[in-house]
């Protein structure tokens, strides 16, 4: 089967010229912002067509979505075609445990973000396996 090349690019401040400049040349642009509130990220959110905003339920991440709220707010008065959606990751994988249930009612408080269907579960069981 034949390798093919993925192409990447790394630019910091704003990026949006870049994005611009990749969309016209490939079908998909992934931009990985680094999960805080800064000019790239800013910049990326101008021009996207999706905005994945990965999160755990955990406090610490949970609080961090009011910000993320605004920011989204800001991103769709340059375009208002971005689509966002928060994504559960490490979720727990034990049925008792009724994090993502608290998530879902949680993000239902926030206009600018939807949760994806999908949710990336924590399986112990592959952390067992490596030893």
């Amino acid at each position: 089967m034949p390798c093919h090349a993925v192409p990447c690019v790394q630019r910091i401040g704003e990026v949006a010229s870049t994005l611009r400049d990749l969309i016209r040349r490939y079908q998909v642009v992934v931009v990985d912002a680094g999960g805080r509130d800064s000019r790239e990220m800013r910049s990326a959110m101008t021009v996207a067509n999706l905005l994945l905003v990965p999160t755990k339920a955990s406090q610490a991440d949970l609080e961090t979505l009011p910000k993320v709220n605004e920011l989204i707010i800001l991103a769709r008065g340059f375009n208002p075609e971005l689509k966002a959606v928060a994504v559960l990751s490490i979720a727990p994988s034990n049925p008792m445990i009724r994090e993502v249930e608290g998530v879902r009612e949680l993000l239902a408080e926030f206009d600018q973000l939807e949760l994806a269907d999908t949710v990336i579960r924590d399986r112990k069981v592959y952390r067992d396996a490596l030893l």
